[in-house]
């Protein structure tokens, strides 16, 4: 593992990921389908954001969609809330 981080192993691994079992990258479209789906149910439950975050992680997984960093998905999380929180 010595040098994991500095050089580009890590994105070999994720294309290897993606190659040898399907995955599709985090990106436009999926990001898109997730921001709609966490805003809906969001917006009809009442679930807590940790809830919210499994939720998000089950639903790229079964859908065969690389994981992005955890920083992303929060980031999307927060995004939503502020967005419901605004005033009309």
């Amino acid at each position: 593992m010595k040098g994991y981080g500095e050089k580009e192993a890590r994105w070999d691994h994720r294309e290897q990921i993606r190659a040898g079992y399907g995955f599709t990258a985090f990106a436009g479209e999926q990001w898109f389908a997730l921001a709609c789906w966490l805003y809906k149910r969001a917006w009809t439950t009442g679930e807590r954001p940790i809830v919210l975050f499994d939720l998000a992680t089950h639903r790229l997984v079964e859908a065969k969609i690389l994981l992005p960093g955890v920083t992303t998905l929060d980031r999307l999380y927060w995004v939503e809330q502020n967005y419901l929180r605004a005033p009309p």
